[in-house]
């Protein structure tokens, strides 16, 4: 095997395994976003809970 053809097939299989990891990052960078925008739901979520049981006397559970 020539070194043109050892290299060229060096460089796919890096350039695979790049793809692949950037795949991954993608997918994980996805889950953390939405989990960021869930917690800043659930976080005005209990703004407004506290808010509603201030202005009807209510205990808070926290």
């Amino acid at each position: 095997m020539k070194i043109t053809e050892v290299l060229k097939a060096e460089n796919k299989r890096l350039q695979e395994a790049l793809d692949q990891r950037t795949s991954e990052l993608l997918v994980m960078n996805r889950e953390l976003e939405t989990e960021a925008a869930l917690e800043k739901v659930r976080s005005r979520l209990q703004k407004i809970i506290n808010l509603i049981e201030e202005e009807n006397n209510i205990p808070s559970k926290d």
